[in-house]
């Protein structure tokens, strides 16, 4: 079993990521005392403790090697860090010595990162964005955005809004196929292969934090994962090798009751799994197939900004942004953007998990229509 852990560090040009890997469990004395900055990858552990160490990710060789020759400089002129130091001394001094090199650590500390992470995407139209297609060229570079800027998940839960069921449903299979649920698309639409595994022990501890929240939530042992889980996760992970479930929507329609399923999943301990709201900022398949005049160009333009506000803003409680959300129609332009809320639900269901965090927005054009994707 490998246990990774993450820490991000930039400089002015750009973002590194650093990884850590150790081949057993690591345990929490182990951690505090000795994994506090992460030079340790240069260092040689405890005997008893079995580690390994890497960089990767790294933008270009240029800076990889820019970053070994800072450290292996101090390595080679203090003393203190010589064979018969003591290994916390030994990775204190370097993280300091790092640390005045005009570099930033992100992280105060190094720490197994395991956190939940949570993210609205806007899934585009039906296989198209698999099949190349112009119109969602900017799509799939915001995805791979994404994907590249947080940790690797160990697992992952999408809501998508291609699913509604009378009570909150969970796919419990171990190894779900896929529904081409969309018509009228080339042949090859319907061959398309994502063979993610199932994850039937992370779909009980949803089931349980459900229940937990009132809600009488079903396992589904035969569905497979719809076009609303696997157009996003092919492009952001292609390997398709991390274990996957989905949770449908409510056939309510109701935005408390999908904040509510979001709280619920918020109270899932942190494992390192993604919450994947896969919807769409702008659902109105009628715009989707004739030019966008002025008028319904700033209809979508003035409903994505007020949701970006709500979402994004800093100036709102959370109080104030959930209220927003619940009076989500009041919006301008918002019955034009969703005729029928489905694919706007999902964010619901992504802000209540994300308790009192605020999003980082992606924006960018999908079939001409500026769409919002959100990340916490």
């Amino acid at each position: 079993m490998l246990f990774v852990l993450t820490v991000r560090m930039r400089r002015v040009t750009g973002r590194m990521n650093f990884f850590f890997i150790f081949k057993k469990p690591v345990s929490e004395a182990f951690r505090v005392k000795h994994v506090q900055v992460f030079p340790v990858l240069f260092l040689k552990p405890p005997e008893n403790e079995s580690f390994i160490g890497g960089l990767c990710r790294l933008r270009d060789l240029r800076r990889k090697y820019y970053l070994k020759t800072e450290l292996q400089n101090v390595l080679e002129s203090d003393s203190r860090l010589q064979a018969g130091t003591s290994f916390h001394l030994r990775a204190s001094l370097l993280g300091n010595a790092f640390i005045k090199s005009r570099h930033e650590i992100q992280c105060g500390h190094m720490a197994l990162d395991l956190s939940n992470r949570i993210c609205f995407v806007s899934h585009g139209g039906g296989p198209l964005p698999l099949l190349g297609d112009a119109g969602h060229r900017e799509m799939t570079t915001v995805l791979r955005e994404i994907a590249e800027s947080i940790p690797r998940p160990r697992s992952i839960i999408v809501i998508s809004a291609h699913w509604e069921a009378l009570a909150p449903t969970v796919t419990a299979g171990e190894n779900p196929g896929l529904i081409y649920d969309y018509f009228g698309f080339p042949p090859e639409s319907y061959s398309i292969k994502y063979p993610s595994p199932g994850n039937p022990k992370l779909a009980d501890e949803v089931l349980n934090s459900l229940a937990n929240r009132g809600f009488a939530a079903v396992a589904d042992q035969a569905r497979g994962f719809d076009h609303g889980h696997f157009v996003p996760l092919k492009i952001m992970y292609p390997e398709a090798d991390i274990p996957a479930i989905q949770l449908s929507l409510s056939k309510s329609l109701e935005p408390n009751t999908h904040l509510e399923i979001g709280r619920a999943l918020a109270d899932l301990d942190d494992s390192g799994v993604l919450i994947l709201g896969s919807g769409f900022s702008f659902h109105n398949l009628r715009e989707f197939f004739r030019p966008m005049n002025a008028e319904s160009a700033k209809l979508n333009e003035d409903f994505e900004a007020w949701l970006v506000e709500t979402i994004s803003s800093t100036e709102l409680s959370d109080n104030e942004r959930f209220q927003r959300m619940l009076d989500w129609e009041s919006a301008p332009g918002s019955r034009f953007c969703h005729p029928r809320e489905e694919h706007l639900l999902p964010l619901h269901v992504c802000l209540g998990a994300a308790k009192n965090r605020r999003a980082e927005k992606f924006q960018c054009r999908i079939l001409g229509v500026l769409s919002s994707f959100f990340l916490w």
